[in-house]
């Protein structure tokens, strides 16, 4: 390698190293690597010294080898290469990726190719949609995220029952405890609300102490009122910890629905009901039977 090579390679490693993405710098002429940045050498799980040792023949998945020809060729254009490839890791492994090539300004010889793995942008999208549809506290749905999903479901089976769960006591837990002692019992009814009920049904929690669920599949009122009685009684078991020692209770309002009531009507009926449950409670000192409001 003469020293202009070596200085080219040299700027080449520098302007690249800060680039946010895997790029790999290969020579037009022999496919043979030039350069590559940290981001590459994770990618394809080889150090820099044995990437330099490799060509981009070697990366690529034996079935898409023929293809580089024309790769190399199309990077030439005003606008550069933009395709899929699949390439290989140091491990064997293959895997998708975007490739976006260009004549490199310091040679026309070489070709600066930034390659993102597909996979991981899928994973980033699944990643994204989850925080955005998932309650950060109790890793319930988000109001909106619960109502889409509801509409979807109710319209499998016939009949679907909700539940609007009012929890006692938050405000004077965050006010003489703390608010770790409140979130405390916020994600503690959550995992006793997740683990009461089927895989297909849905939990929600739509404001500080709220909470909803919706119960696909239902034969009667009275099965769902049998469900929110078993729900009272399991949110009403102590909870004690370093931060917090309670007895949880809650109020409860239950609907039971054809599957063609709107999920937002069904929503705001249980809510109702759930008010006059908690002022019965209040006016009486313990909780009665649970009344299920049927909606046709």
């Amino acid at each position: 390698m003469d020293n202009n090579t070596a200085d080219v390679i040299a700027q080449i490693e520098a302007s690249i190293a800060l680039v946010p993405a895997a790029v790999v710098v290969s020579r037009a002429s022999d496919r043979g690597i030039v350069a590559t940045n940290q981001e590459a050498q994770a990618m394809f799980g080889f150090t820099a010294h044995e990437m330099r040792q490799r060509s981009i023949t070697d990366l690529t998945d034996s079935e898409w080898v023929a293809e580089l020809s024309a790769n190399y060729a199309q990077s030439t254009a005003p606008e550069g290469l933009s395709t899929i490839k699949r390439y290989r890791r140091s491990n064997g492994a293959s895997f998708m990726a975007q490739v976006r090539a260009i004549v490199c300004a310091l040679d026309d010889d070489y070709r600066t190719a930034a390659i993102t793995d597909l996979a991981a942008i899928d994973h980033l999208r699944t990643a994204v949609s989850a925080a955005a549809s998932t309650d950060s506290l109790t890793g319930t749905l988000r109001r909106e995220a619960f109502l889409d999903a509801a509409r979807l479901s109710r319209s499998v089976h016939p009949f679907y029952g909700l539940l609007f769960i009012d929890v006692d006591g938050l405000k004077p837990i965050n006010d003489t405890l703390g608010h770790m002692a409140g979130d405390e019992l916020l994600q503690t009814v959550a995992r006793r609300l997740s683990s009461r009920f089927r895989q297909g049904d849905l939990v929600g929690r739509f404001g500080g102490d709220e909470f909803v669920v919706f119960v696909n599949d239902l034969p009667s009122a009275d099965e769902l009122a049998r469900l929110a009685e078993l729900l009272i009684e399991k949110l009403s078991s102590p909870i004690e910890s370093a931060t917090l020692s309670a007895s949880p209770s809650a109020s409860i309002g239950a609907v039971f629905c054809t599957n063609e009531v709107p999920i937002t009507l069904a929503v705001a009926r249980a809510d109702r009901v759930m008010y006059a449950a908690k002022r019965r409670r209040q006016e009486q000192g313990r909780h009665g039977p649970v009344i299920v409001e049927e909606i046709h």
